[in-house]
């Protein structure tokens, strides 16, 4: 009987991989269902208030996009921008509580456009560099980031090399 070995366990990058998949998304996912509803009831903002604010991480999100692009164009296949993105992450409570609420008490422009500029780096824009990580370098990733990544950013994104990528990274015990 031929068996196959799962390396899953010992490659350092699917551990890293997974993780900051986790943060990130359930970072994501417990700061924006949220969003509107502490804009609106612990800061007190109105509809068309939070309208602004949700545009403003909307433009910045659309304007890093390209940036990042380039960044990670111009530094390879290395992580830095990952962890840069990671580090700003756990930062986002201590940012929301000391400097965008009170930036929106004292002036709902300057305040909108901070948090846009904050929210729209780190959770908006960012979503496409893991994908192009693992795309450009399929066999140094784990099958959870390959799977995940053309999913949640895109669906059509998935093409028949994704699919033939992360077969081939997957390890069957047959």
């Amino acid at each position: 009987m031929n068996t196959t070995t799962c390396t899953h366990k010992d490659n350092p990058n699917f551990w890293i991989f997974g993780l900051f998949f986790f943060l990130y998304f359930f970072i994501m996912a417990t700061c924006f269902p949220f969003l509107p509803i502490w804009l609106s009831d612990i800061i007190g903002l109105n509809k068309t208030h939070t309208g602004i604010v949700f545009s403003c991480i909307s433009l910045s999100a659309i304007a890093f996009q390209p940036v990042l692009g380039v960044i990670s164009d111009k530094l390879g296949l290395k992580k830095h921008l990952l962890w840069i993105i990671s580090v700003l992450l756990f930062l986002f409570a201590p940012f929301f509580l000391y400097v965008f609420a009170p930036l929106l008490k004292a002036n709902i422009w300057l305040g909108a456009l901070s948090g846009g500029v904050y929210i729209g780096f780190v959770f908006s824009s960012p979503n496409p560099l893991p994908l192009a990580f693992t795309k450009s370098n399929p066999t140094s990733t784990s099958a959870i980031p390959a799977i995940l990544c053309p999913v949640i950013t895109s669906p059509s994104t998935v093409t028949p090399s994704t699919v033939a990528n992360i077969t081939r990274d997957i390890s069957i015990i047959p």
